[in-house]
């Protein structure tokens, strides 16, 4: 372990472990009773299973002889976010990116600074190991950015309607984003106009409202890198 309480083996980042790639760290990871119980040297073993016997996943399902594995608490999951966060940030680190003011702008509805804040973070990604060439990998490392700047608050993708949209509340503000990703300039304008349309049109986070609601769209692009288009709908209490 490092003075930080993080497993040494993990800040070799130029390894590229799974659970440190954007889409690594959001996808369910699976053991065997018969993989966990291996006792492998300690510069061979399977990082799911140091991170097991750390401390750093807890078994939540078992079933014929199949385990799953999942972080403990929030806590836990935003210290391996900040981690990995970490380790592919170019030549800055998450206080040059001002990353934990995320949710002072979050608990605020400060949707320009927050946009800000963001950009600022993909921009810093060393994109030669952090590829986003698609809405799964660029909405993983939304997120990835999001619990790295140690956001206090459960994030939920929606299963029932896109894999792109997601919603938490941070204080009295319940965030509702929806993200696009655009490989063209063309794309940008209407990619924004579909969202807005789509986050109104099915009353994303409408249901049991108690506080202010922003919805937000935001589309990235591929090319620049970073979001270039945003709009939102804000929505009072009932």
């Amino acid at each position: 372990f490092n003075s930080g309480g993080q497993p040494s083996i993990l800040l070799q980042c130029d390894k590229g472990p799974l659970l440190l790639e954007p889409s690594g760290y959001f996808e369910k990871q699976f053991l065997t009773v018969d993989e966990l119980l291996i006792n492998n040297q300690s510069n061979e073993i399977d990082e799911r299973v140091l991170l097991f016997q750390t401390g750093y996943l807890t078994i939540k399902e078992s079933r014929n002889g199949s385990l799953r594995l999942g972080y403990p608490n929030r806590e836990v999951a935003n210290s391996m976010a900040s981690l990995c966060l970490s380790c592919y940030l170019k030549e800055k680190n998450l206080a040059q990116i001002k990353a934990m003011d995320i949710p002072f702008f979050l608990a605020k509805g400060e949707v320009e600074a927050f946009v800000k804040c963001v950009n600022s973070a993909f921009l810093a990604l060393d994109y030669e190991r952090c590829f986003i060439t698609n809405i799964k990998e660029c909405l993983s490392a939304f997120l990835l950015v999001l619990q790295g700047s140690n956001l206090q608050a459960k994030t939920e993708v929606h299963k029932g309607l896109r894999r792109s949209t997601f919603e938490f509340t941070v204080e009295n503000k319940h965030w509702v984003i929806e993200l696009k990703f655009a490989r063209k300039k063309s794309e940008h304008s209407r990619l924004l106009e579909e969202g807005l349309q789509q986050v109104k049109s099915r009353h994303y986070g409408e249901e049991n409202l108690d506080g202010e609601l922003i919805r937000l769209v935001m589309v990235f692009s591929e090319k620049e890198r970073q979001f270039v288009r945003y709009s939102f709908v804000e929505v009072a209490k009932k």
